[in-house]
C-alpha cells in the first residue's frame, strides 16, 4: 500500500483533527490526475479523485448537507467542524441533466460517514463517454491550519479508507 502524504503533522491542543473517508471503493488518485483543467489546477479546491467500483456514493464526512445539484451530480457538505465538502461525481456529468443519477440526500440532512448520498448508473456514464472519476475537494482549504494530508495510490474501500486529513482552524 503506497500513500502519497503532503505534509506530517502532529496533534496540537488547540485544534480539531478531521478525516475525510472516501465516498467509493475504487483506485485514490491526486486531484491533478482528473481530466478537468477546473479540478486538476485546484480552482475550487484541494483534494482527490476516485476511480468507483461501484454506483452508490456515501459521504465521506459527519456533517450535514449544504447544496446538491439539480442533477445529483455534485454535493455539499459542511463537517460537524465547518469545514466544506464537495463530491463531485463524473466530468461534465451536469450535461446529463440528472439521468442516471438517484438522490437519497435533501439540504439540512444529517449526515455520518457511510450515509447514502446518491446512486449513479456508471454504465449510462461510460457508455455515453464520461469520465466517472469522483471528485472529493476540501473547498476552503486556506481553513485549515496546514496543508491537507493526502491519501494517494491506494485502493480505498468506500466509508472505510481515509483519504484526507486536516487541521481546523479554531
Amino acid at each position: 500500500m503506497l500513500f502519497n502524504l503532503k505534509k506530517q503533522t502532529t496533534k496540537k491542543d488547540n485544534h480539531a483533527e478531521g478525516k475525510i473517508f472516501a465516498v467509493q471503493s475504487g483506485l485514490v488518485i491526486p486531484i491533478t490526475e482528473v481530466n478537468d483543467d477546473v479540478f486538476a489546477q485546484k480552482m475550487l479546491g484541494d483534494g482527490v479523485a476516485i476511480r468507483p467500483e461501484s454506483g452508490i456514493i456515501v459521504s465521506p464526512v459527519n456533517g450535514r448537507i449544504i447544496n446538491i445539484a439539480d442533477t445529483f451530480h455534485a454535493y455539499g457538505l459542511q463537517t460537524e467542524d465547518g469545514l466544506e465538502i464537495l463530491v463531485h461525481i463524473g466530468i461534465d456529468t451536469v450535461d446529463l441533466n440528472g439521468k442516471g443519477f438517484r438522490n437519497h440526500v435533501r439540504i439540512d440532512e444529517k449526515v455520518t460517514v457511510g450515509t447514502p448520498l446518491c446512486t449513479v448508473d456508471l454504465s449510462l456514464l461510460k457508455q455515453n463517454g464520461y469520465d466517472t472519476d469522483i471528485i472529493v475537494l476540501v473547498t476552503g482549504p486556506t481553513e485549515c491550519d496546514d496543508p491537507l494530508i493526502i491519501h494517494t495510490g491506494v485502493t480505498a474501500k468506500a466509508q472505510q479508507t481515509c483519504i484526507m486529513e486536516y487541521h481546523r482552524k479554531k
